[in-house]
């Protein structure tokens, strides 16, 4: 099966033309992919997404040493006809009309991989790879390989050698190697989907079957678990237990939802039963609103919250998505988790990639959840439709920067840029507006009283400057951020001061997640502080205490003071550079001093 070399191969030549995740990548590839085969009439397999991620991020991290290994063995100069593919034939291209799929952002996904792109892609399975490859001895690509493996191994040996790499995981880019041991301390965190069982009865099976509860912060190898201090309805498992899990029927059935504990945080902080009094009105069912919901653990999440309270049984989630593909992923995920409303079983329609729903489907259906296909941005808050909403979780786009064991990759050649700063500045700034827009337009819902905001970033540029300069918006006037009371209390990361205007009480409302956690441990423990580096604040409307809300204006001038002068700094150091250059340019070219004569004897 030659497909998953053809799709990876796309995949590394997307990342080398724009910096994003490989998770979203490997998507629109898939997406472009399955639409093509679909065109073409093709009775061909669909391609294994996590096995495409795997081989993306793996190829990733050995591109170094498999370029060295191509360039030394000549294969592609002496093969260049074998790595030479031609466009996929669909029904468009058969009527003259070339087209190339757009990915999820928008951006076009080529038909045909560079050759070489493909033969890294294959050369990883073919030298580094446990397993044989799952392409055919005859196919062009392999045969070519295969051709040329005596060399080949030489080259990996003499590399070996040459960097004094006792494993191959030694010639793993380094940056990797260190993304791979900070996501070996997470656990394996599980949320129990409380609208298939409660956390109590879960806890009970497991028991019954021969897992035993710790109460240890550090998990070892075994049918061990623990049930999180912080949320009740979230276990921990170690890591070497994720084969039995995703066997296991709780599992199968969408009782087990598997979601990072750090990402388990904002729709419990939305829905706090202490805190989110102010969401009750008159005994009227409470209407959410998840703003950027795919892939939907947030989503379900909510839902579930909802089913466990009796004041919130008959409430709504609205579930925004804009990218088709995420949305059928939304879908999905929703559907399984058995949170999708039952007016919304016309979602779960067949399609490219996915199979008829069962017939007791929408008797399942006893969710929440009614997803949309749409921009919140596009929406109008003052519309009758929206004037019950009371709370908003919002998680926009970000850096990802917090994910551990993913690789945010851009192409190699910009990585040795001296303006490589410069570039993640105005990319984390260009972020940040975005990021604040989104809060904006949220504010403008009338009735709204929490809003719940979150990242997956590490950077404070997305976190706490964002959640301080929307205090400072035009329509901020009467929102105050929540008193750490309300936001998960017993976590005890949380935000910086310093990006706070120097508001410890700011600070402390908020959660900061590090990724990986921040004990060391064992190989083959993991720690329960562990999680994907995370950041959380919420807004609430309402009358605050007279020393937080004099201390507002002065924090959101003081946050808006520093990134002025951030930015003047920044534009200082750029026209020095260019005073430089131009300078450098204007010097005239150095000139060979003559030898001098030797004096004669």
């Amino acid at each position: 099966m030659s497909d998953i070399y053809l799709c990876a191969a796309l995949a590394l030549d997307a990342l080398a033309q724009r910096s994003t995740s490989i998770h979203a990548v490997c998507a629109a590839v898939l997406a472009a992919h399955s639409k093509a085969t679909a065109d073409a009439a093709s009775t061909r397999r669909p391609v294994d997404a996590r096995r495409l991620t795997a081989l993306v991020a793996n190829t990733l991290s050995f591109r170094k040493p498999l370029t060295a290994i191509l360039a030394s063995a000549k294969t592609l100069q002496l093969e260049a006809a074998a790595f030479r593919i031609a466009p996929p034939r669909t029904h468009a291209s058969a009527k003259g009309k070339e087209r190339q799929p757009d990915g999820e952002d928008g951006a076009a996904t080529p038909a045909v991989p560079t050759p070489h792109s493909l033969a890294l892609v294959l050369l990883h399975d073919i030298l580094l790879s446990s397993t044989r490859p799952s392409a055919s001895v005859n196919w062009p690509p392999r045969a070519a390989l295969e051709r040329h493996l005596t060399r080949l191994k030489s080259e990996l040996a003499r590399l070996r050698a040459k960097a004094g790499a006792a494993s191959l995981e030694e010639l793993r880019d380094p940056e990797e190697r260190r993304q791979r041991t900070l996501a070996a301390r997470c656990p394996r965190w599980v949320r129990v989907n409380g609208r298939r069982m409660a956390r109590a009865q879960a806890v009970e099976l497991l028991a019954q079957q021969g897992w035993s509860e710790t109460h240890d912060e550090v998990l070892r190898k075994g049918k061990h678990f623990l049930v999180t201090p912080h949320l009740p309805d979230v276990l921990a498992f170690a890591g070497s237990s994720t084969s039995q899990l995703l066997a296991h029927p709780l599992y199968q059935d969408g009782t087990f939802i598997l979601q990072d504990l750090a990402s388990c945080f904002p729709a419990s902080v939305l829905l706090d039963q202490d805190a989110a009094a102010p969401l009750i009105c008159d005994g009227e069912p409470l209407h959410v609103i998840d703003a950027t919901a795919a892939p939907g653990n947030k989503t379900g999440h909510l839902s579930a919250l909802l089913a466990s309270s009796a004041a919130h049984a008959s409430s709504k989630v609205s579930a925004f998505e804009l990218a088709p593909n995420r949305f059928r992923t939304l879908v999905s995920q929703l559907s399984r988790a058995g949170a999708l409303a039952p007016t919304s079983v016309h979602l779960l329609k067949s399609g490219p990639g996915r199979g008829k729903p069962k017939p007791d489907a929408a008797a399942k259906l006893a969710g929440a959840v009614s997803p949309r296909l749409a921009d919140f941005l596009a929406t109008d808050p003052l519309d009758d439709e929206w004037q019950d909403v009371r709370g908003m979780l919002l998680d926009p786009s970000c850096s990802g920067s917090g994910i551990v064991g993913r690789m945010e990759v851009a192409d190699a050649e910009q990585e040795e840029e001296t303006s490589s700063e410069e570039t993640q500045a105005t990319r984390l700034a260009s972020l940040a507006a975005f990021q604040l827009s989104m809060i904006d337009h949220a504010l403008q819902f009338p009735n709204l009283r929490r809003l719940v905001y979150s990242t997956c970033s590490i950077h404070a540029e997305e976190n706490e400057r964002v959640a301080i300069a929307a205090l400072a918006l035009p329509r901020a006037g009467g929102w105050r951020l929540a008193p750490r009371s309300e936001v998960v209390p017993t976590w005890p990361g949380r935000g910086r001061p310093e990006e706070c205007g120097g508001n410890t009480a700011y600070a402390e409302g908020m959660i900061r997640c590090d990724p990986g956690g921040s004990v060391d441990v064992a190989p083959g423990e993991v720690h329960v502080g562990a999680t994907n580096g995370f950041f959380v604040a919420c807004f609430v409307r309402g009358e605050a205490d007279d020393a937080a809300s004099d201390a507002e204006p002065a924090v959101a001038e003081a946050a808006l003071t520093g990134k002025r002068k951030r930015n003047k700094e920044k534009k200082l150091k750029q026209k020095k550079r260019k005073r430089e250059a131009e300078a450098a340019k204007d010097e005239p070219p150095p000139t060979e001093a003559k030898p001098k004569r030797r004096a004669p004897a």
